[in-house]
């Protein structure tokens, strides 16, 4: 359900993009909610009974907010690096 908002507000946003160009016709495919993005929709649907996708959205999560830290601490580190803060050699 989030999937499908999410993908609708995306092919939204492209479609506007497609109509501030008067030239380009906007693609069937993409404003075509039965078609293409049907079944990607439908695909992770049906992956759903294989692997619990509440789960792997979770695991999922967990690793990007451990590299988002990983990512903070290391450019903290070089901030650091960079100030003595008066100690260090002269």
């Amino acid at each position: 359900m989030i999937t499908a908002a999410i993908v609708g507000m995306l092919a939204g946003l492209a479609s506007l993009v497609f109509l501030a160009v008067p030239d380009i016709p906007v693609p069937g495919w993409l404003t075509d909610q039965s078609g293409a993005w049907g079944a990607l929709l439908h695909g992770a649907a049906a992956l759903n009974q294989f692997v619990p996708l509440g789960t792997a959205i979770a695991i999922l999560g967990a690793v990007v907010a451990s590299f988002g830290i990983g990512v903070v601490i290391r450019l903290t580190r070089m901030i650091i690096s960079h100030v003595t803060g008066g100690g260090g050699s002269t």
